[in-house]
């Protein structure tokens, strides 16, 4: 890893145990983004009942995830401990340590991270003896081989590794949960509610500020939906009244969809298809309310079905900022709410949210053959609130930026339509609305498919 790497931490909100598996931070110039909460509750029993049901599934499921739940960090065992003081006296004597079985660049990440540690360590104190560091070492040294080596073996910058610490409120274990953070790893910390907890170090490690929650366990098998939304008179939508009612004003608009009649014929793959067939269509494109902390509206947004359970893409400048997200689905009179965010580039503008409700995705377009200028195509989003508009188009050029390409096309988008679905005529998408000029005439542009395929890898069904 460069030197010169940043870490941004907590970027996006995490207040499930499923929201901080899923999310995945990204690395980009030199920036990594990790995630370091910890879970101080009531209901702790519940919550480590919970995780050691659930994990060995999510080890499976996610096979680009190393995932690790550590039950305990324990004492250094007397048969390693020269080992791990002959890794100290080598950090002292040559400047770094060597580690087995792992590459040259982890190496170049740990001695930093270590670094960084030992640093922070003298910072908190008034006072440290030689001896202090070289126990602390010990200590750091042990945990990190208790772990398990194993998952650093392949490791590279972009490493997706998650860990679960219980029950720790020691300063010490504390730092070591921090320095795994330095080496690229997401950590949740699970402890009592009435542990000390993560006061000790806030005065010098700014990071950990404001990251302490109270989970709600996450019920998979039950999908969370929020009643449908009735008009109130002044055109601002509102949830019946009850306990559990939010609140949704999106921007004073009075939002109205069309009813489409459902699809008799059966539409035959790989041929072009009538505007009429590819409106119906319209019901695996979403409309997306986005949420601060107190449910109010920010904004709203479009968003397509790419996997049955529950993916949504859209961009990330539509979900940027908000904690909460309400999504609307054409013919279904519930709507769902949602806080996971589990992929996002801000760089490729693109994040995936996830539903609690088996979707209909639309397949993104796999042919080698590629687009080109007068090309028909369609586009689905919800433009200024109207819900789950269609226009029709062409393909006016191809346009390159330092990140990726850009469609621009003819069909007309306003504020809304951001994240909505860009179709060719065989109901393929070949990309997702992202802008237009707001001073030039059917000038729009979207993300290609090239740049969704590679990021919604492993997530399309």
């Amino acid at each position: 890893m460069n030197s010169n790497v940043q870490y941004r931490y907590n970027v996006m909100k995490i207040d499930s145990l499923q929201s901080f598996i899923n999310i995945k931070g990204s690395y980009i110039n030199n920036v990594k983004d990790v995630f370091f909460v910890e879970v101080r509750s009531d209901k702790y029993n519940s919550i480590i009942e919970f995780l050691e049901k659930t994990l060995p599934a999510n080890l499976k499921m996610q096979s680009n995830v190393t995932i690790r739940y550590v039950k305990e960090l324990k004492n250094v065992n007397n048969n390693d401990i020269n080992t791990y003081i002959g890794k100290y006296e080598e950090k002292k004597c040559h400047g770094k340590i060597t580690l087995e079985n792992v590459t040259g660049e982890f190496l170049e990440c740990f001695n930093l991270a270590y670094d960084n540690i030992i640093g922070f360590y003298k910072k908190g104190k008034n006072s440290v003896s030689e001896t202090m560091i070289k126990n602390f070492s010990i200590k750091l040294l042990s945990w990190i081989y208790g772990i398990g080596m194993d998952i650093f073996e392949k490791w590279s910058p972009k490493s997706v590794t998650k860990i679960f610490i219980k029950n720790i409120d020691k300063e010490q274990e504390y730092l070591f949960a921090y320095f795994l953070t330095l080496l690229g790893c997401d950590v949740m910390i699970i402890n009592e509610e009435t542990k000390t907890g993560l006061n000790k170090l806030e005065s010098y490690i700014r990071c950990l500020n404001d990251i302490k929650l109270d989970l709600v366990i996450p019920t998979p098998a039950t999908p969370n939906r929020v009643p449908v939304n009735q008009t109130t008179p002044n055109g601002v939508l509102a949830t019946p009244a009850s306990n559990n009612s939010v609140p949704i004003k999106p921007a004073s608009i009075k939002v109205a969809s069309i009813k489409q009649e459902p699809v008799t014929q059966r539409i035959e793959p790989n041929r072009e298809l009538s505007f009429e067939e590819l409106a119906q269509l319209s019901s695996s494109v979403v409309m997306i309310f986005v949420q601060d902390r107190n449910y109010e509206v920010l904004g709203t947004g479009s968003g397509i079905m790419i996997g049955r359970d529950g993916y949504i893409i859209t961009n990330f400048h539509v979900i940027e900022g908000g904690s909460h997200f309400v999504v609307r689905i054409e013919n279904d009179d519930n709507e769902y709410q949602t806080d996971e965010v589990v992929k996002y580039n801000n760089l490729l503008d693109l994040a995936i949210i996830r539903i609690g409700k088996m979707l209909k995705p639309l397949p993104i377009y796999s042919s080698n053959k590629p687009l080109v200028r007068g090309q028909q195509i369609v586009t689905i989003g919800s433009p200024l609130g109207l819900f789950n508009s269609f226009s029709n188009g062409i393909i006016s050029g191809i346009r390159k930026t330092e990140e990726q390409s850009l469609i621009q096309f003819t069909a007309p988008i306003s504020y809304g339509s951001s994240g909505g679905a860009l179709l060719n005529m065989k109901g393929e998408i070949i990309g997702v609305t992202q802008s237009g000029m707001e001073h030039g005439q059917n000038m729009s542009f979207a993300i290609g498919y090239e740049v969704l395929r590679m990021f919604t890898k492993g997530f399309v069904s």
